[in-house]
């Protein structure tokens, strides 16, 4: 049990790092184009904001074992650990829902098709 704990601690660290790289480039990269040739032309901030919405699951995995093997859920002040354990799962979800929003409203918009 102490080897998925310091394992689950490791890979927590990585994503939360991860996280905070791919957010400051969301924000304050380069508007340039990553590949200049390619058919679908990707800034560096859109590709940072798909890398941490593709990064959603594993984090939030990564947030529930640190939450669970570390034994917050049994310390005092639950609510305000839960929510800074989960920071970066709830980042990265929410650039997952902010896709799929995109992907509903350009469908609604657009209905009926052929039109």
């Amino acid at each position: 049990m102490k080897h998925f704990k310091t394992i689950s601690n490791i890979v927590y660290t990585i994503g939360c790092i991860m996280v905070l790289v791919l957010g400051f480039t969301c924000f304050l990269g380069p508007k340039e184009i990553v590949n200049p040739n390619a058919m679908l032309l990707i800034s560096f901030r859109e590709q940072a904001f798909y890398l941490l919405a593709f990064g959603s699951v594993p984090m939030l995995a990564a947030c529930f074992a640190v939450y669970f093997l570390n034994k917050i859920h049994l310390q005092q002040k639950k609510l305000l650990k839960f929510f800074l354990v989960f920071i970066p799962g709830i980042i990265c979800a929410g650039c997952v829902i902010f896709i799929i929003g995109v992907v509903l409203y350009g469908f609604i918009i657009n209905w009926p098709p052929g039109i």
